[in-house]
């Protein structure tokens, strides 16, 4: 497998860690329960990287978030 470097701008940036933020208060609107065993302010921490992480490799692939 070949490795790519993706680039997010600023923006880019600001749009995915916003996303992140939303879906975290989202399930605590909804009592949703920690999965994984993530505990505390790791919650918010899992919530945005995943959202990044989710974005990069859409871009990568070329397909929409």
């Amino acid at each position: 497998m070949v490795a790519h470097n993706i680039e997010l701008s600023n923006a880019e940036l600001i749009t995915c860690a916003n996303m992140g933020v939303m879906r975290r208060i989202s399930a605590l609107n909804k009592d949703r329960q920690p999965q994984y065993g993530i505990k505390g302010s790791s919650e918010w921490q899992a919530d945005i990287t995943g959202a990044i992480g989710e974005y990069v490799l859409s871009k990568a692939l070329n397909i929409c978030w």
